[in-house]
């Protein structure tokens, strides 16, 4: 009886020590999702976003259909360009979620195949200044 009261107190320490590594492995996880890669690193996206924020007067913050294009433009080209994690992109762009990053990009990826002059204007004004940002 001993012993079953022994390896049941074992396999609770064990429990709690793999929970211990889980927990661990997930916060390195976390701070490791934003890795500067030779494409492009977390900086460059915070600095393309304030440049094009000051190219079209603030366009963060407004839910108007031209900004929010120009949001999209930007997450359309970062995905398409680099090896980001869809959740990690999500918090420059003050999204609480991958599926609005997700919905953004599939949605500029459609206005460009049907050729919407709105986005492929604004494209062919944020596109050399994303490329600035890719060639460094």
């Amino acid at each position: 009886m001993d012993n079953i009261v022994e390896i049941k107190e074992r396999i609770n320490q064990l429990s709690i020590e793999i929970s211990n590594i889980y927990r661990e492995v997930l916060e390195l996880k976390q701070s490791i999702n934003f890795v500067e890669t030779d494409l492009f690193n977390p900086k460059d996206i915070d600095n393309l976003i304030n440049d094009v924020n000051e190219l079209f007067n603030g366009f963060m913050f407004s839910r108007k259909p031209l900004n929010v294009n120009i949001r999209g433009i930007l997450i359309y080209l970062i995905l398409s360009n680099c090896d980001i994690n869809l959740k990690d992109l999500a918090v420059p762009f003050y999204k609480k979620d991958h599926t609005t990053i997700i919905h953004n990009r599939d949605k500029i990826k459609n206005f460009i195949n049907i050729g919407d002059k709105l986005t492929i204007n604004n494209l062919s004004i944020i596109e050399p200044i994303f490329n600035k940002y890719l060639n460094k």
